[in-house]
């Protein structure tokens, strides 16, 4: 008996001292060497100008954390717990501080950029199109600041709206409208709406019979048109490429290296195919056109040009479409000459990259500004315009009157006229859009009558049934009438 109580001493002394060194190591397990300080930050961070707070998160070292700015006018940092915020405010440099609560740091050079531009406003639509009364159209628009909106000039003859990124143009009845696509911005896109007949163009699109894709790029977008919508298109091997339509607008979507065929169709079974061919991502060459930085055309005439490069769909706009307009089909750019003139067309790509072309629409030897008026008139006050002719030059013309009391001077198209109001003199400019002038002097007289009312015909006289005599008329106020009894 006395031998099993000093057994169970022992065995409870070496439990007792089994327990106590588990606990020992557990707690050296647990007390081992403590993380790196650390930011998901990078260590070189931009940010935009006023933009929301960057958030991150702090982790490692010793918290509690903290962290401020070298600048707090161009960048601010906080910290709530493990996250950091990082925010900008004036463009310019700082370097962000992080401090855990044993001393150890991280820094972080900060850039505060500027805020990048909206890009500009623009839509799939070509600047002139037609539809038959009844028929729909619908494009793209993109760019600028969003939401969109549309407005119609003549409802009557075309009503438009907006959805997301597509605007539908409905023809409502024969005639012409146009229809303007705004931003939140105020920038806006001028769509000339003609509705007419009900003849149906044949299907068409404004890609290529044969497109090259990148893979990984944006979606490239092209404009259906023609036929009988609703439209529709498939890819024949979907491991190359996707193809998708949403209204008019056709979407193609590189995957992978390789070659595919896409078939676009109308709501009739008419169809068109696209040979399509998809290469792996390179960088995309800048946006370039055959055309050179300044053309000649002659009124009426037009002349074609290759665009590629940039990112397509391609636009193309004009600073002047009384001179010269512009339109672009697939990787085709199309300039027409429609008055004498000068304009700007500018072509772009889906990202806002543009090439200027400046376009000189007439003759080569441009006849010098004219007008049938000499270099003095004489006008009567009161007495009806006096009309002259005006030619050469470079149209459109404009006239003005240095004394407004004394004379006037209008233009409408190629005809200047002169009007006397009271007794002076004043002078008259006309000038041509590139800015040529001519002065004419112009002397008002009272418009008193000098001489009395006369003509050579006497007070009585006799015809023979059929016969005609002529007489002149002078003094008095012209312009003069007569009656019979």
């Amino acid at each position: 008996m006395k031998y099993l109580k000093i057994a169970s001493v022992i065995a409870t002394i070496m439990v007792l001292v089994a327990c106590g060194g588990a606990s020992n190591r557990d707690e050296l397990a647990a007390a081992g060497t403590p993380a790196v300080l650390y930011s998901t930050a990078p260590s070189a961070l931009t940010v935009v100008a006023s933009a929301p707070a960057s958030p991150f998160t702090i982790g490692g070292g010793t918290p509690p954390y903290s962290a401020s700015s070298s600048n707090a006018s161009v960048a601010t940092a906080t910290v709530s717990g493990s996250s950091l915020n990082i925010a900008g405010g004036l463009i310019g440099s700082a370097t962000v501080l992080i401090l855990d609560s044993k001393g150890a740091r991280v820094e972080i050079a900060l850039t505060v950029s500027a805020p990048q531009a909206a890009p500009t406003l623009r839509t799939t639509a070509p600047s002139d199109i037609t539809l038959a009364a009844g028929a729909t159209n619908s494009f793209s628009i993109f760019g600028g600041t969003p939401p969109y909106l549309t407005s119609s000039s003549n409802a009557s003859v075309a009503t438009s709206g907006v959805s997301g990124n597509s605007i539908t143009i409905i023809g409502v009845a024969r005639g012409t409208a146009n229809i303007l696509a705004l931003d939140s911005a105020g920038a806006q896109v001028s769509i000339a709406v003609t509705v007419g007949s009900t003849t149906v163009t044949p299907l068409f699109t404004s890609a290529s019979s044969a497109v090259t894709l990148t893979t990984g790029a944006p979606d490239v977008t092209y404009t259906i048109g023609g036929g009988v919508p609703p439209y529709s298109a498939g890819s024949n091997n979907l491991g190359v490429v996707t193809v998708g339509v949403i209204g008019s607008s056709l979407s193609l979507k590189g995957l992978s290296s390789g070659s595919a065929s896409a078939v676009v169709l109308d709501s009739t079974g008419a169809k068109l195919e696209i040979a399509l061919t998809v290469n792996s991502g390179t960088p995309a060459t800048a946006l370039r056109t055959t055309a050179p930085s300044a053309i000649m055309l002659g009124v009426g005439s037009t002349d074609a040009f290759t665009i590629s490069g940039g990112t397509p769909p391609y636009i193309a706009s004009t600073s002047n479409s009384a001179v010269a307009k512009a339109s672009v089909v697939g990787g085709t750019l199309s300039i027409v000459g429609s008055a004498n003139g000068s304009a700007n067309i500018l072509a772009m790509d889906s990202t806002g990259a543009q090439v200027a072309i400046a376009v000189t629409v007439g003759s080569t030897n441009i006849t010098p500004l004219f007008t049938s008026a000499s270099s003095a008139v004489t006008l009567t006050a009161g007495a009806p315009d006096v009309i002259y002719t005006i030619g050469g030059g470079v149209p459109p013309y404009s006239a003005s009157s240095s004394n407004l009391g004394v004379a006037t001077a209008a233009v409408n198209g190629t005809s200047l006229s002169l009007k006397g109001l009271s007794s002076g003199s004043a002078s008259a400019v006309v000038l041509d859009s590139a800015g040529t002038k001519i002065d004419i002097t112009m002397t008002v007289g009272s418009g008193t009558t000098v001489t009395a009312l006369r003509t050579t015909a006497p007070s009585a006289i006799t015809l023979g049934v059929g016969s005609t005599d002529a007489f002149t008329i002078s003094g008095g106020t012209p312009p003069y009438i007569a009656s019979t009894s």
